[in-house]
C-alpha cells in the first residue's frame, strides 16, 4: 500500500520537517506522460502523527469499494471535520507542497507553505484564470503541465504565490 511507504520531507519554516506518505495522485500519471519525467511520486503527510497513523488503519480495515465511494469519503470527511478543527485551534494549521524533481544527476525543489491548502488551491486557479484571459493557455481541456507555455511560467508563478509564507 503507498501509505506504508514514507519518506522524511523538509517544508522548512514554521512546518519543518514531516514524514509523508505515497499517495495515489492523478497528476504523477500525467507530469510522467506529458512531461516526460522517468519517475515521479506525490507524497503527502498530516501532523500530528496520529492522523497518518489513522489514515494508515482506515486504508487497512476498510474494502476497497468502499473507500472508492464518493459517497462515503463525504460522510467521513463530514464526520472527521469537528475533530479536525479542534486540532487546527490546538496546534495551528499550516499547509507545504514541496515538487523535487531529480534527472542527470541532479534535484530541482520548488516549495510553497502557507496557512491552509484551500488557499494554495484558490490562488493557482485564480492565477490560471488570468493565463486563460490573457490568452496564454491554448483552448480546451489541459493538465497544467501542459497548459501554460514556457515563457510564461514565471509571470504564472508569481500570481500562484500570492499569499504564501514561503515559495521558492
Amino acid at each position: 500500500s503507498p501509505l506504508h511507504v514514507s519518506r522524511v520531507v523538509s517544508f522548512g519554516g514554521r512546518i519543518g520537517t514531516r514524514r509523508a506518505m505515497l499517495g495515489n495522485r492523478p497528476e504523477v500519471e500525467t507530469v510522467h506522460q506529458v512531461l516526460g519525467v522517468p519517475t515521479v511520486n506525490a507524497a503527502f503527510a498530516t501532523a500530528p502523527e496520529f492522523s497518518n497513523a489513522l489514515l494508515r488503519v482506515l486504508v487497512a480495515v476498510l474494502p476497497p469499494p468502499l473507500l472508492s465511494s464518493p459517497r462515503f469519503a463525504h460522510a467521513l470527511a463530514t464526520i472527521a471535520l469537528p475533530a479536525t478543527r479542534i486540532v487546527d485551534v490546538c496546534v495551528g494549521s499550516a499547509a507545504g507542497i514541496r515538487v523535487d524533481v531529480s534527472g542527470g544527476g541532479r534535484t530541482a525543489s520548488a516549495l510553497w507553505t502557507g496557512r491552509y491548502l484551500g488557499q494554495a488551491a484558490g490562488v493557482a486557479a485564480a492565477a490560471m484564470a488570468v493565463e486563460v484571459l490573457e490568452g496564454g493557455v491554448a483552448v480546451g481541456v489541459l493538465f497544467p503541465e501542459e497548459a501554460i507555455a514556457a515563457e510564461r511560467v514565471e509571470g504564472f508563478l508569481a500570481r500562484a504565490s500570492k499569499g504564501a509564507d514561503t515559495f521558492d
